[in-house]
């Protein structure tokens, strides 16, 4: 089916997706070699493809890469060996010139998401992409969410875009959009900026006081308070009000 659609990349995204939901299970024994030797010759497939997919394509397959590679870690390894047909074309696609022009704030969250959880370090990609979404017009529309996600991806894959990391911090502290924040985004920007190592003052304490507003710190599952307690620890940013207080919950 791929093989008939593999001009189309709606026809390919849709062919993985039906994949994914199909199987379930990931393969053992002789299925699982199997599986392994299909991976690249499926990767090496799609790959010529890529060549006509626009920034939003690019985007609605590299969700369905992150569906699969957690479905079966044959394709995680695959996807990130630096061999991979079908990721080399991504890259190659992606740093055309002026590929990312139209690409809206929340697709590039997603994008940088998708490479964080896969684990593949795409820094000159993730600059591309960042000069986009650090452009007004793009910046206005992300959610809480999309901000969370994308520091998330940066951590994931330890990228070093503080241009990216430092307009992203500024834009939630001068727009207070901690407080559209939950738990889980709160709890992952906050462990990002700490696993990157990035001293920002002045986000901390806006999300030391979204923690500490009434009732909020209850909506907290325990790794959240967890890496949250973690990240305060981890840059020394002290707050004895909030440590107690994650401490209680």
């Amino acid at each position: 089916e791929i093989a008939q659609q593999r001009s189309t990349a709606l026809g390919i995204c849709n062919a993985l997706q039906e994949m994914v939901d199909g199987n379930r299970f990931a393969l053992q024994g002789t299925g699982r070699s199997d599986l392994q030797r299909h991976v690249v010759q499926l990767c090496d497939l799609m790959a010529p493809s890529v060549d006509i997919f626009s920034a939003t394509d690019v985007c609605r397959l590299m969700d369905v890469l992150v569906d699969l590679s957690w479905w079966d870690s044959a394709f995680r390894n695959h996807f990130t060996d630096s061999g991979c047909s079908l990721m080399n074309a991504v890259r190659r696609r992606a740093l055309t010139p002026g590929f990312f022009s139209g690409l809206y704030g929340r697709q590039g969250s997603r994008l940088i998401w998708a490479f964080g959880k896969i684990g593949i370090a795409e820094e000159e990609l993730i600059e591309e992409v960042g000069k986009q979404m650090t452009k007004p017009s793009a910046l206005q529309f992300l959610s809480g969410k999309d901000i969370s996600m994308t520091v998330w991806g940066l951590a994931k894959v330890r990228s070093s875009n503080h241009a990216l990391l430092g307009a992203l911090a500024e834009h939630i502290v001068s727009s207070k959009m901690t407080d559209e924040f939950s738990a889980q985004s709160i709890s992952n920007t906050a462990w990002a900026y700490a696993t990157l190592g990035i001293q920002n003052a002045e986000l901390m304490a806006a999300i030391a006081e979204r923690v500490m507003q009434d009732g909020f710190l209850l909506t907290f599952k325990a790794q959240e308070v967890a890496n949250t307690a973690w990240a305060y620890a981890t840059l020394a940013f002290k707050n004895e009000a909030l440590m107690a207080a994650l401490v209680q919950r």
